[in-house]
């Protein structure tokens, strides 16, 4: 598969979807999660700043990879990416706080961001999918 501007575009618009879209619901989750501290408002426009380079990273490969053969909306896809999602926060967690990252794997709060981290990105991809990528 050649990487031309049209695709480039794509991937772009995918990322920046991605992380605006991410950043809402992890920030709105935070708010409420809170008790509706207004101040909480604020990680919704932190949150995708944070979210561009993990899906940087590991996310736009990914999708240039499973690219090659397009599948619109597909489960498979999906758990593809959540493993992905898991892999990338234990890295980024383990980069951050070795000692507290095993820890962190036995909360909940571990594998909803993964989940969502996943979900979204797999939603705008299967989006722009629609043989745009050729």
């Amino acid at each position: 598969m050649n990487i031309n501007k049209k695709n480039l575009a794509i991937y772009g618009l995918t990322l920046a979807l991605s992380c605006i879209t991410y950043g809402i619901i992890i920030g709105f989750y935070g708010f409420v999660y809170s008790n509706f501290e207004p101040w909480m408002l604020i990680t919704i426009f932190i949150i995708p700043l944070y979210a561009f380079i993990p899906y940087t990273i590991f996310a736009v490969p990914l999708q240039i990879l499973l690219r090659k053969k397009v599948k619109k909306f597909s489960v498979q896809y999906l758990l593809i990416y959540i493993v992905v999602a898991l892999i990338a926060l234990f890295l980024f967690s383990l980069a951050s706080d070795p000692s507290y990252v095993l820890s962190e794997v036995k909360h909940v709060s571990f594998y909803y961001l993964s989940f969502v981290a996943a979900a979204v990105y797999w939603f705008w991809d299967s989006v722009f999918i629609k043989n745009q990528i050729k």
